[in-house]
């Protein structure tokens, strides 16, 4: 069971997916054990990378074990990749709160896509900002509300973009991941990037490695 466990822990990391509490419970409580991240280090470690948690210690992730010649102009292409996608993640996440009710979105907690069609509906500030990540995301917003938002899910559920997982497709619930907990963090990183007015790339996390994890084709 733990060698099952240690194989799935790899490969969702090296793809770039996350481990979070509430949504892998059996996973991180794998991971508690400080000789079980060892391990997974030694493994990530031959292919340069290591497993890092979120600011909140709710969730790993892959990230590269140290920046050098041989990565920096990779790290420095997902890092901006990353930057260009946040805010279309911060305008997805505002869709969120407003049907969790809750004042930040939090990586395990239901999303039920009936409460949020209804939250947008009567609310003229919401409608704009899903038209507009609509427009983003899909070059139109010719639609009516209840399709935009169709498309919305559909793209956060997509690999690429990893915000969201179903749970149960008659009932319209979806999870929010892991990977919101590391947006979360790379708001923050940035802000206090332009606070310190420190140059044009956020800061590296509190641990050794780089803020972003590998991209999904693992570079």
């Amino acid at each position: 069971m733990s060698a099952d466990r240690f194989q799935l822990i790899a490969v969702r990391l090296l793809r770039g997916n996350f481990i979070n509490r509430a949504v892998d419970p059996e996973l991180f409580d794998y991971l508690e054990d400080p000789a079980n991240v060892d391990g997974l280090n030694d493994f990530l470690g031959r292919l340069g990378l290591r497993a890092l948690r979120t600011g909140n210690g709710e969730t790993w992730f892959a990230a590269l074990r140290r920046l050098d010649e041989s990565n920096r102009n990779a790290a420095r292409e997902t890092a901006a990749l990353a930057k260009r996608e946040l805010r279309h993640w911060v305008s997805f996440l505002k869709l969120t709160m407003s049907a969790l009710n809750e004042p930040a979105p939090a990586a395990g907690a239901l999303l039920h896509a009936h409460r949020l069609n209804q939250a947008i509906h009567e609310n003229l500030n919401l409608q704009e900002t899903l038209r507009t990540l609509v427009q983003r995301v899909r070059s139109t917003a010719d639609a009516s509300l209840q399709k935009m938002l169709e498309l919305v899910i559909n793209w956060a559920l997509r690999e690429d973009q990893g915000l969201l997982e179903l749970i149960d497709e008659d009932k319209g619930i979806y999870r929010l991941t892991g990977k919101v907990d590391w947006v979360l963090d790379m708001i923050l990183a940035i802000d206090e990037a332009k606070e310190r007015e420190t140059p044009k790339t956020p800061p590296a996390s509190a641990q050794t490695g780089s803020l972003f994890p590998i991209s999904k084709d693992g570079s």
